[in-house]
């Protein structure tokens, strides 16, 4: 819809909507935009360079959207939510990776490109609609933050050991044959087995739904 139509509209964005103005960069220049709270800590970062070697698989979370950088006006829309949650690959998950929603309160949005800097304040308000206070939404916040930090130290971990095991499973493939190397190459074995056995015991990589 164009929102030109004489019985329809267009909804506005569901969350902080962000217009900036840019000269005209060159194709590998980057722009970043740093989201953070009242007592400044970071709430979320965006960037108009796509993360290198992102691939999307059912069941992953999503690609981060990116900052436009046209020559002009530009407009971004944020949708109020913490950073997403880092996924397994080719692991599925019936559920979200977004972070949660930002409580009420002022945040302040600093859009950067090289050392140049531009900066906005914005507040999101509380809906009159609910009676939660000031203190069950910072309850609410410090229990999802923690929620997602923990969640995202054990889906790093997992990346983590399954890129040693690739290298653990590289070493002893070039391992020579013989007995000069017998006892490495049975230790790197079993230390491979179990470093797969943990794996299996943190994820179910080949559940599907």
């Amino acid at each position: 819809l164009t929102g030109t139509h004489t019985f329809r509209g267009v909804n506005p964005a569901s969350g902080i909507v962000l217009f900036y103005h840019l000269p005209e960069l060159k194709k590998d220049d980057v722009i970043t935009l740093d989201i953070a709270d009242a007592d400044g800590k970071l709430v979320r970062s965006f960037s108009s360079k796509a993360v290198e070697g992102f691939k999307k698989w059912d069941g992953g979370p999503s690609a981060e959207p990116l900052l436009p950088k046209a020559k002009g006006l530009n407009r971004f829309v944020w949708d109020l939510r913490h950073t997403t949650i880092p996924g397994v690959p080719g692991v599925y998950i019936e559920g979200s990776y977004s972070g949660h929603k930002a409580i009420p309160g002022k945040y302040r949005l600093t859009l950067k490109f090289g050392d140049q800097t531009a900066a906005a304040d914005a507040e999101i308000l509380a809906n009159p609609l609910y009676p939660t206070t000031p203190a069950q939404y910072r309850e609410y916040h410090t229990v999802m933050s923690g929620m997602e930090r923990a969640l995202a130290a054990m889906h790093d971990s997992v990346n983590s050991l399954y890129e040693k095991q690739k290298q653990l499973d590289a070493v002893i493939t070039a391992l020579p044959a013989g007995v000069k190397y017998a006892a490495v190459k049975r230790d790197g074995v079993g230390l491979l087995k179990k470093l797969k056995a943990w794996e299996v015991e943190m994820i179910q990589g080949p559940s599907q739904a």
